[in-house]
């Protein structure tokens, strides 16, 4: 199998991963530099998101996405990107039955709430007519079957995120066509992808 960095070449496109200080996060931020993108690394933790930013020759950012004014905030100091990565989300392994309130809340806030607000700040600052598509993986398909291994906290939020990438496409090209596949399935992400 050829080198993963020689599959394809996203030379000159910028990407911001929010989550990228560990696990899939920094994974996908050290693959989108692989393949050429100058990659902004956000987390809430300031020194795992510098790490990741050495590994991926990147720079951090610090980002908490349950505070909707520091993700706003973010869009506005970052500029314009061609593609955002979400990967932080969290969940409580125990029966939804027996999930405090404030633990539900904690895993629909972060996988959802979060994911929404990261969504819309990021539509926003799409110019008109650029083509986009909105690309939110769970690692698995986002239909019944990846909802049907999920406990219920998770399945309400999968699902709705599912919800929450049809409606962000709706009325926007979809660049599948023109665009070379993402560096790995199990990112999300928003692409404001330039042909």
């Amino acid at each position: 199998m050829p080198a993963y960095e020689k599959l394809f070449r996203l030379d000159g496109r910028r990407a911001v991963v929010v989550g990228a200080g560990s696990g899939i996060g920094r994974e996908c931020a050290r693959a989108l530099a692989a393949h050429g993108v100058e990659v902004i690394c956000a987390d809430r933790d300031a020194e795992s998101a510098a790490l990741t930013a050495q590994l991926a020759d990147g720079s951090p950012y610090v980002l908490d996405v349950l505070d909707p004014s520091a993700v706003s905030l973010a869009a506005a100091e970052l500029g314009d990107v061609d593609v955002l990565v979400f990967t932080a989300a969290t969940n409580v392994r125990k029966r939804l039955l027996d999930y405090t309130q404030e633990e539900f809340d904690r895993v629909v806030g972060l996988n959802l709430a979060a994911s929404f607000a990261l969504v819309r700040a990021s539509r926003r600052r799409t110019p008109p007519g650029n083509p986009a598509s909105v690309n939110g993986e769970s690692g698995g398909s986002p239909s019944g079957p990846l909802v049907g291994r999920c406990r219920g906290d998770q399945a309400v939020s999968v699902a709705d995120l599912v919800g929450v990438r049809r409606l962000s496409d709706q009325g926007v090209a979809r660049t599948a066509e023109t665009s070379p596949p993402a560096p790995s399935s199990c990112c999300g992400g928003v692409s404001t992808g330039r042909p």
